[in-house]
């Protein structure tokens, strides 16, 4: 246990200090003129040459004053209703997501215990190889993922992965390998994880992405704070009892099993995660509906993204400031 604190406090002490160096970078990079400050112009290389995104987005278009005037029309509260809904459906396969794949991934050690009937040791090692190969196959996934687009259909092949897994755990208990279990949970997560955070920023205008991170967040959150009640409350009404022959509850004969919830409690685990699975699929399958009704940018090849992103930004800063003539107007009155 010491050893677990001390190593946690390095790794928070490593990520403080992480992040005052990018701050530091960030703040050199500005005094410089390596980069733009946020709501003003450099005086530097930057701004002396435009940026390939610029480019990209052809700068000597009409649409072109989009990217000067986001740094210069700050995202407010009351244009909250103008948000796309992609970026809703975006949120919520974030709460399916995660939802599906954490509440097992926590509770993968007893149930492999139990149902694989692995030592602890052995069961802790297993489980641990989701995070690791998770680290691994992001990038990888994340690079295909820049070259395809299309963020429904990596969704759905994440949601309709993660039911297929469960669903062979459910009717096949112990058929597969453990290592092959968290393997495929592992680029299921990768899977899903390129598919949705790489395309935020392609739903909102930069002056709004903080905020569309912070309700992405939010919706991982909400996923991962309520499925786990659900997983821990369906295991903990099965803990310290077994299923005899005839279906009555008998003690278990051990005080090793005692501490393990029963077979019959994964069973229903599995039913829930495989349901929320299922809902995940749904939402993909909605989320590249939704999409393809507002000029399909999620479901378009790299290139084609720039181009529409130019022009739904110039369109939502366009509600905006119409939504401040408003509220002006308003006042004057």
């Amino acid at each position: 246990a010491p050893a677990s604190a001390f190593a946690g406090f390095g790794i928070a002490l490593l990520s403080f200090v992480s992040a005052l160096a990018l701050v530091w970078v960030d703040y050199r990079s500005e005094k410089n003129g390596t980069v733009r400050p946020a709501g003003g112009s450099s005086h530097g290389p930057a701004a002396a040459t435009p940026s390939k995104d610029l480019e990209l987005g052809d700068v000597s278009s009409p649409a072109s004053p989009t990217s000067a005037e986001e740094l210069q029309h700050p995202f407010l509260l009351s244009y909250f209703s103008t948000l796309p809904k992609t970026l809703w459906f975006l949120a919520a396969g974030c709460a399916l997501c995660y939802g599906a794949t954490f509440p097992f991934v926590a509770i993968a050690k007893t149930y492999f215990e139990r149902i694989y009937g692995m030592d602890a040791g052995t069961a802790s090692y297993d489980t641990g190889l989701f995070h690791l190969l998770g680290a691994l196959l992001c990038p990888l996934v994340g690079l295909a993922v820049d070259r395809v687009g299309k963020s429904p259909i990596w969704l759905g092949i994440s949601s309709s992965g993660l039911a297929a897994v469960f669903a062979i755990l459910l009717m096949f208990p112990g058929a597969l390998n453990a290592i092959f279990v968290m393997m495929a949970l592992s680029l299921m997560y990768a899977t899903f994880i390129a598919g949705l955070w790489s395309f935020v920023n392609y739903t909102t205008p930069s002056a709004a992405g903080g905020f569309a991170l912070g309700i992405m967040i939010a919706a991982t959150n909400f996923g991962l704070a309520t499925n786990p009640l659900v997983v821990g409350t369906i295991l903990d009404a099965h803990t310290g009892t077994a299923v005899g022959v005839e279906g009555s509850p008998v003690p278990l004969s051990t005080s090793d099993d005692e501490l393990l919830p029963s077979a019959q409690g994964f069973h229903y685990v599995l039913i829930f995660l495989i349901f929320t699975s299922l809902l995940a699929l749904l939402n993909a399958f909605v989320l590249w509906r939704v999409d393809k009704a507002n000029k399909g940018i999620l479901m378009a090849d790299p290139a084609k993204r720039v181009a529409l992103k130019a022009e739904m930004d110039e369109q939502l800063i366009a509600e905006w400031r119409r939504i401040d003539a408003e509220a002006l107007e308003g006042e004057r009155r």
